[in-house]
């Protein structure tokens, strides 16, 4: 008789499993004035191709919409700044 073969796959959630995103800056954060630092996001479950808003201090920076943020120490950024970024994703 004959044999009929399928593949199939058997798709296992464990739930939803919120992203994530972490900033790093090099050279780093104990820098000269002048020195320009670039903040980089790096994200878990952020799917292909997630977007990102740059804020300082609460508020969106120009050109906030960038993969990447660089800004100088003491001309876009001061000591006591707060620099995040959220992410947003399309899954």
């Amino acid at each position: 008789f004959p044999v009929t073969i399928h593949n199939s796959f058997l798709i296992n959630a464990s739930g939803n499993v919120p992203p994530t995103v972490r900033i790093s800056a090099t050279p780093g954060l104990n820098v000269p004035s002048g020195t320009a630092i670039t903040f980089l996001p790096s994200h878990t479950f952020g799917g292909l191709t997630p977007t990102y808003i740059w804020k300082r201090n609460g508020v969106v920076v120009q050109g906030g919409k960038s993969p990447a943020f660089i800004a100088k120490v003491n001309t876009d950024i001061f000591p006591g700044d707060l620099i995040s970024v959220v992410m947003y994703v399309i899954l």
